[in-house]
């Protein structure tokens, strides 16, 4: 009777906490958030380069950025454990992200920005941008 019990309290809970998370930021959303930000929190130290290349296509530019890509990548890291470890304290208010974007969001490619070039005799006849 007891293992009936516990079995049905624990149900309960898990389809309440199911709805908690199907309406927008719960405990459970930022769990994930924060989760998922320990494990990709590194690939935003190199969008900030690949961001800073695509920007200014300079070599010393984009090195530059490598103490800013570093910085970045910390932090998203560092905020990834915080919401991972108090994911049900609602800090800030409505568990809410604490960083914008809430994930690392990595480029696309973009078939636009492909360069097609038609070479006679060495000189550049037109770009297609």
């Amino acid at each position: 009777m007891k293992k009936y019990l516990f079995t049905c309290l624990i149900s309960i809970l898990f389809i309440c906490s199911l709805s908690l998370t199907a309406h927008g930021d719960g405990p459970f959303t930022k769990l994930g958030r924060g989760f998922v930000n320990v494990l990709t929190g590194w690939t935003d130290g190199f969008k900030t380069l690949g961001d800073t290349w695509d920007k200014n296509q300079s070599v010393p530019e984009t090195l530059a950025a490598v103490p800013k890509g570093a910085a970045k990548a910390g932090i998203r890291t560092v905020i990834g454990v915080y919401e991972t470890l108090t994911f049900a304290v609602p800090i800030p208010r409505n568990f809410e992200p604490v960083l914008e974007p809430e994930y690392v969001n990595l480029p696309t490619p973009n078939p636009k920005r492909v360069i097609l070039r038609k070479k006679t005799e060495g000189q550049v006849i037109s770009d297609v941008s």
